[in-house]
């Protein structure tokens, strides 16, 4: 049970960064923005290509990992999500949009650097013969709490925070304030893809990089932001935690094949369980 509870800690303090990573771009905009996993696959091979191919320090992978990712998430909302605003296009065509960032780049990666998995130069060392615990578990967590807190801060106390959010509640009275809406949009990209990077190196240390990991990524990231809704950082977090802590407790009776299974359960509970028993009340049958 120990191991189990383990793992389930370690998978969601992965989910809660990028929960929380897709958060801050979902509260000022309100995109369902799965190229955000195009953007956690880009980052995790920008360490393995910086690393692994130059020999580069990890540290610099890691600074390199964070600024491909701010780049790439701000083009795509420079490139694509604006002009698409400024069409009045409907959120199924944005939808769409995203969803094609994020399986271009995907080919593009295996085009790149074959379909097979990689790593980003780190080795993962189990830490106790008794427990499953291995370095890159403990520093997944580790590194959940270092970002979870002092985001949480930061989107609940600051100007930039107060900025995004009230323009999440209503971009018209937003502007009417005078607030720099286009620039405001810009800056959740820039923050959000920030904050994804780190999850993304971590998940290249603890099971490697494929080219299709952001897929996954985008949809456990939306899961998140779905089941925490408008309830903050800290939720979001909470909620990752929580999708995690269930996965990994529900190997104890099931296989491993019904991991993803289970958390996707959990999001239909959650969000979907109660529009339909609200429409059965509201119209009998």
């Amino acid at each position: 049970m120990l191991n189990a509870l383990i793992l389930g800690c370690a998978v969601g303090s992965l989910y809660a960064l990028l929960g929380v990573s897709l958060q801050v771009i979902y509260t000022p905009t309100r995109i369902f923005h799965l190229a955000h996993g195009a953007v956690f696959a880009v980052a995790g091979y920008a360490v393995h290509e910086t690393v692994v191919r130059h020999g580069a320090p990890i540290l610099v992978g890691v600074v390199a990992a964070i600024v491909v990712a701010v780049a790439v998430g701000v083009v795509v909302e420079l490139a694509i999500y604006r002009p698409l605003r400024r069409r009045g296009a409907s959120h199924l065509i944005t939808f769409i949009a995203s969803a094609s960032v994020l399986g271009l780049v995907q080919a593009l990666l295996a085009v790149r650097y074959g379909p097979a998995q990689v790593g980003v130069g780190l080795d993962v060392r189990n830490l106790s013969e008794k427990l499953s615990l291995s370095t890159a578990q403990v520093a997944t967590m580790v590194v959940a709490a270092a970002v979870v807190v002092p985001t949480t801060v930061w989107f609940a106390r600051s100007g930039l925070g107060r900025s995004l959010r009230a323009v999440g509640d209503s971009p018209e009275a937003a502007e009417r304030r005078g607030l720099p809406v286009g620039r405001l949009y810009l800056a959740a990209f820039a923050v959000g893809s920030a904050l994804v990077a780190p999850a993304a190196v971590l998940q290249g240390w603890a099971i490697g990089l494929r080219p299709d990991m952001g897929f996954e990524a985008a949809l456990f990231a939306t899961a998140t932001v779905l089941v925490a809704g408008s309830r903050g950082i800290l939720a979001t977090a909470a909620v990752g935690l929580g999708l995690g802590v269930v996965q990994g407790m529900s190997l104890l009776v099931l296989s491993s094949g019904w991991q993803e299974g289970v958390t996707f359960l959990v999001l239909f509970l959650v969000v979907v369980t109660p529009y339909l028993v609200r429409r059965k009340e509201a119209v009998p049958r």
